[in-house]
């Protein structure tokens, strides 16, 4: 891939997405975490612009954005697995509690 980065300007056309769906895509969880330039603006890379393209085909099959943020959860390395612990670790009640113990045991695995 390229060392190319691109404004999030850029990335929306490239995507076909709006700015305002990449950041919500970002701050839901689904796309991210994005690189930031010195000034706070987003910095994306053609391997953000692959799984955009990818996030975008699946949702695109009629999968809901929360179930692909669970399902995709456990495949966003170390730094998703440590929010998805710290996320898992709240106070929660019933079988919230018992889905969040699955979710840990098929992140782990």
């Amino acid at each position: 891939m390229d060392d190319k980065f691109y404004t999030i300007k850029q990335t929306a056309l490239i995507t076909g997405l709006t700015e305002d769906t990449l950041r919500y895509y970002e701050r839901i969880g689904l796309v991210g975490p994005i690189a930031r330039a010195a000034s706070g603006h987003r910095r994306y890379n053609a391997v953000d612009h692959t799984w955009i393209d990818f996030l975008t085909k699946m949702l695109s099959t009629g999968m809901t954005r929360s179930r692909w943020a669970a399902t995709s959860s456990c495949s966003g390395g170390a730094t998703q697995r440590r929010e998805n612990d710290a996320q898992c670790s709240r106070p929660t009640r019933g079988s919230s509690r018992t889905r969040c113990r699955s979710c840990r045991k098929r992140c782990r695995s």
